[in-house]
């Protein structure tokens, strides 16, 4: 009697133990599956937002630098025009805008050169054309930030007086000699060869020779800018303090009145590690030294890419 009933016992624990453990699988398995779950909505999560971020800043930042690489100014005037606009938050729009007013400057210079060459009275109209097709083909009228409007009305103004045409179209003279025109005292039975009379002797004209005024030429006197004011650098202390040394050379944009308007970096010698502390300090020393401004004829003018360099000694 004993023996049935503890045999039952054994049974029902089994019974229960092995449902207990079929419990406890199945309870890891939700636990496994929502732990993926949660992960693989984390992942798309910060794919989402920070992938689309990360590709955007370094779209933005090519289009800066492909910009600020196009060699002709017009060019590089309306892509940065264009990336000014387009970005307005982008930490390179500062240094683009200081770009554009180089840029700038130089147009009004050239521009302010082109009015002199097209009001001067002692030049004629082919050299006021021909000036003004130079500026155009540097300065890109039709692009963004031209002077479309105002090349226009100066090409009309020269091109509109017929005193102002290079070459007027004359009408066609007949060059063709005319004929002999003999004495009618003569009767016909004078032998041939007798008296002759001619109407004229005509020599053809000479065509006209159109020479342009003589043009005077000098020199022009180009002075590079100078340092008026020099700031030196701040020694990075966690260099210092490990005994680093760096040179660094730094390509300076100098507006009119001398002072500079944007640093780009040349070169950099040092440790990896520390070339940003160097760079910092380099362009702040930079941007805080004065200058003679460059001078044409001892007018002042902005200039661009003047080389700086600076050494960091350890001994100095």
């Amino acid at each position: 009697m004993y023996q049935s009933i503890d045999d039952i016992e054994d049974e029902g624990g089994a019974d229960i133990q092995e449902s207990v453990g079929r419990s406890k699988l199945f309870i890891g398995l939700l636990i496994g599956l929502a732990i993926l779950i949660v992960v693989g909505m984390f992942s798309n999560n910060r794919k989402s937002v920070i992938d689309p971020d990360v590709t955007a800043a370094a779209e933005q930042y090519d289009v800066y630098v492909r910009a600020l690489a196009e060699p002709h100014p017009a060019l590089r005037r309306a892509r940065l025009l264009d990336f000014v606009q387009t970005y307005p938050d982008h930490d390179r729009r500062n240094a683009a805008q200081a770009q554009l007013d180089v840029i700038q400057q130089a147009d009004d210079q050239d521009w302010l050169s082109l009015q002199e060459i097209i009001f001067d009275p002692t030049q004629n109209a082919p050299v006021k054309l021909a000036a003004l097709d130079l500026y155009e083909e540097m300065w890109g009228s039709v692009l963004l930030g031209g002077r479309e409007e105002e090349v226009v009305e100066l090409r009309e103004g020269l091109t509109s007086q017929p005193e102002n045409i290079a070459a007027i179209e004359e009408e066609p003279q007949d060059f063709s000699p005319k004929p002999d025109k003999f004495d009618d005292r003569i009767d016909n039975t004078q032998l041939a060869g007798g008296i002759v009379v001619a109407e004229r002797s005509y020599i053809p004209p000479s065509p006209t020779v159109r020479t342009l005024p003589p043009t005077t030429t000098r020199e022009v006197v180009i002075t590079k800018p100078k340092i008026r004011k020099d700031r030196k650098p701040r020694y990075p202390s966690r260099a210092l303090r490990r005994g680093v040394e760096a040179e660094v050379v730094l390509s300076l944009n100098i507006d009119h009145k001398g002072e500079v308007q944007m640093t780009e970096v040349v070169s950099v010698r040092t440790a990896r590690k520390y070339r940003k502390d160097f760079i910092k300090a380099a362009e702040r020393a930079a941007l805080r030294t004065k200058y003679y401004p460059k001078l044409v004829d001892d007018r002042p003018v902005a200039a661009s890419g003047i080389l700086k360099k600076y050494i960091f000694n350890i001994q100095d």
